[in-house]
């Protein structure tokens, strides 16, 4: 039976549709997230104190999915840990602070174990979504072992693409000058597995430009990495596995959250444009694809602004749900797994994107509100 935890988002009408239809209990739904935290760290714990005491097995998160073959190639996003201690862009608006880490030994148990690996996506693994893979401190040795356990996948890409393709791991950090040993040993290593391994350094969107200035030094200092910089550029990395999201100097683009204007105005100008409401997250509403933290392996169903201000609506799975929650359809950014009951976004007759749009304005459900940062 689920634990009942406070929602922070809603479940999109297509969702709610599912539910009622087979009849789904509440007492297997343990409640709805806009960030897949189930319960945020109200204090800033030591890193001596997560690694002593809230390191999590990682095999007893997915052991009751062992066998599941409806999770076959479904996994693509991973973190490491709970919340986050950097603030890149990207979960700026809510991100909670570390709490806890999967342990390496049990990431080893987990990648040795045939089922779990079936439960991969056949194309490409992320690590870092709405936390930092390099708060790991074993980052480099864990990045190693995925790229290990994994030649089996990129085996079977490059034989289905008769060699054009490779499995990817793709890497988002951010840059931490009291990071920089363990960055530079990641770039190393992606240099050295380029044809696999890609690294995206994200620079902060902060008041104070001191640590954006840190990473420009650093870049000079590790040329081998990053090209001189011109009129256009003041940094740009000189391989392309390695890429960098400085958003002081580009088109503000949220994926997956909601900055308004009084927030961005807290932070770095100049901003050209600030997404809140767009047609796409209409277009998405409704499919599903998993995440894996944790806390526990997570349905992510795209939402719009009325139901979550992340435009994400989590919730944990458990093989009471799956049987049920399985049944929405696959997101079109991700490859449909093979057992999938629910088909994929592909498959389905949707409204136009206008129309979805201006029926959820004319319901009187108000917008989800953003958390402010300070």
């Amino acid at each position: 039976m689920a634990i009942k935890h406070m929602n922070t988002a809603l479940p999109p009408p297509e969702v709610k549709r599912i539910i009622r239809k087979f009849h789904l209990c509440q007492k297997d739904i343990d409640g709805w997230f806009a960030v897949p935290t189930i319960n945020p760290q109200p204090v800033r714990l030591s890193f001596e104190e997560i690694i002593a005491n809230r390191q999590v097995d990682a095999v007893k998160v997915m052991w009751p999915f062992r066998g599941n073959k409806i999770l076959n190639r479904s996994i693509r996003k991973i973190d490491l840990g709970i919340g986050c201690g950097r603030r890149c862009h990207t979960c700026l608006a809510d991100a909670s602070f570390l709490s806890s880490l999967f342990s390496l030994a049990s990431l080893k148990r987990l990648l040795h174990l045939k089922w779990f690996l079936n439960m991969l996506d056949p194309e490409r693994i992320r690590l870092g979504n709405t936390g930092d893979p390099s708060d790991h401190p074993e980052l480099i040795k864990i990045t190693k072992l995925l790229l290990y356990q994994t030649r089996f996948l990129d085996q079977r890409l490059r034989r289905r693409t008769k060699g054009k393709e490779r499995h990817k791991l793709t890497i988002f950090t951010n840059y931490r000058p009291n990071g920089e040993t363990q960055l530079t040993e990641l770039l190393e290593l992606a240099v050295k597995n380029r044809h696999r391994l890609s690294v995206t350094i994200s620079l902060p969107l902060n008041r104070n430009d001191s640590v954006n200035e840190r990473f420009v030094s650093y870049a000079k200092s590790k040329r081998q990495f990053f090209l001189k910089a011109t009129k256009k550029l003041e940094i740009q990395s000189r391989h392309g596995c390695i890429r960098i999201q400085d958003i002081r100097r580009n088109m503000v683009f949220t994926t997956g959250r909601r900055l308004s204007k009084e927030t961005i105005s807290q932070k770095q100008r100049p901003v050209y444009l600030i997404e809140s409401d767009r047609p796409i997250d209409y277009r998405d509403r409704g499919s599903v694809e998993m995440y894996l933290n944790p806390d526990a392996l997570w349905f992510m169903v795209y939402s719009t602004i009325y139901e979550s201000h992340t435009v994400r609506s989590y919730t944990p799975a458990n093989p009471q749900n799956l049987s049920v929650l399985s049944l929405l359809p696959w997101t079109n950014h991700q490859q449909r797994p093979p057992k999938w009951p629910g088909g994929s976004q592909k498959e389905m007759y949707r409204d136009g994107d206008e129309l979805l749009m201006a029926k959820a304005k004319l319901s009187g459900k108000k917008k989800r509100p953003v958390t402010y940062v300070k």
